[in-house]
């Protein structure tokens, strides 16, 4: 039958060794394919068989879920920033032929307050 003709039966079967994994999953560590047995269950061990399959196909996805949950959750803080504080602008002085102080009040260009001098 060759190598492929006997990948062939048994993909169609349960493969004992490991943790009853079907051979499409992979050979189990530390066998080589020359090295696998195979073996048709019982209804039971294949019942048996699946419901582990389905516990860790379950497993995984939760897994996957928690990662993609804390990988939104680091996007989010990456998003915060922070605020730069403005810088106050002083008001600028000029002094007056009056003898005092004009201090623009930001209304205007030209709005101001003379201030006399003490």
């Amino acid at each position: 039958m060759g190598i492929a003709g006997g990948a062939v039966v048994v993909s169609m079967l349960i493969v004992v060794g490991g943790r009853g994994r079907s051979i499409h999953r992979g050979v189990p560590k530390g066998r080589s394919i020359n090295d696998l047995f195979v073996i048709v269950l019982s209804d039971e061990e294949e019942e048996e068989a699946e419901e582990e399959e389905e516990e860790e196909e379950e497993e995984e996805e939760e897994e996957e879920e928690e990662r993609k949950k804390k990988k939104k959750k680091k996007k989010k803080k990456k998003k915060k920033k922070k605020k730069k504080k403005k810088k106050k602008k002083k008001k600028k002085q000029y002094t007056s032929a009056a003898g005092g102080v004009i201090v623009f009040t930001g209304l205007g260009p030209t709005t101001g307050i003379l201030v006399p001098e003490e």
